[in-house]
């Protein structure tokens, strides 16, 4: 379903792609535009500096060889404008070891401080770091994997909000204003990405 992008607001995502696949995967999130800019180029700089990094999410020293951020997209409103941009910058992966089956993802909930399912989301992040070995037989995700990358999530917001990026959830109706994402719970349990990735 379609997410309504109303003024002041934006929508980011965050393409990887795997030597194994041809199919870029993507993650997406929408965002408070603060500083109500339209400065897209801006906007993507400062998108790269919250995400990639050492000790941040997309950390090219975890991440396997065989995997690479490919692309980061910023579409946001202003003043009833769209406007969007594309940076193709790669990031690749330096780690060594035996990925998880690319169809597996990491499933982060997204919280905010308001009841019903429309103030809650789900983001199913691609396994770029994820060792085989870190998954048990039922789809249980090691302890430590997972207090490490609740660690990154749970920085993730601030780092966004930093940067003008403060996260929240869109809807698909104008009527009903976005809601601010407040936790980021890591689940231990995998996920299956099916088509939730794909473009």
């Amino acid at each position: 379903m379609p997410t309504f992008i109303g003024n002041g607001y934006g929508e980011w995502a965050a393409g990887f792609n795997t030597s194994a696949d041809p199919e870029t995967m993507y993650v997406t999130c929408g965002f408070e535009n603060e500083d109500n800019s339209s400065d897209i180029g801006a906007l993507l700089t400062q998108l790269r500096t919250a995400l990639v990094g050492t000790g941040k999410i997309i950390d090219t020293a975890t991440m396997f060889n065989t995997w690479q951020l490919t692309e980061l997209k910023v579409q946001t409103r202003v003043d009833g404008i769209l406007y969007d941009g594309v940076d193709n910058t790669p990031a690749v992966g330096a780690a060594t070891g035996v990925s998880i089956l690319n169809n597996t993802a990491l499933l982060v909930q997204k919280r905010s401080p308001m009841s019903g399912r429309r103030n809650r989301g789900r983001w199913y992040w691609p396994p770029y770091d994820l060792v085989q070995t870190n998954v048990s037989n039922t789809g249980i995700i090691n302890a430590a994997y997972v207090a490490s990358k609740q660690t990154k999530f749970t920085a993730l917001i601030p780092a966004l909000t930093a940067v003008n990026f403060k996260p929240v959830i869109l809807h698909s109706v104008s009527e009903i204003a976005p809601s601010p994402i407040v936790t980021m719970p890591v689940q231990f349990k995998a996920a299956t990405q099916r088509r939730r990735l794909r473009p």
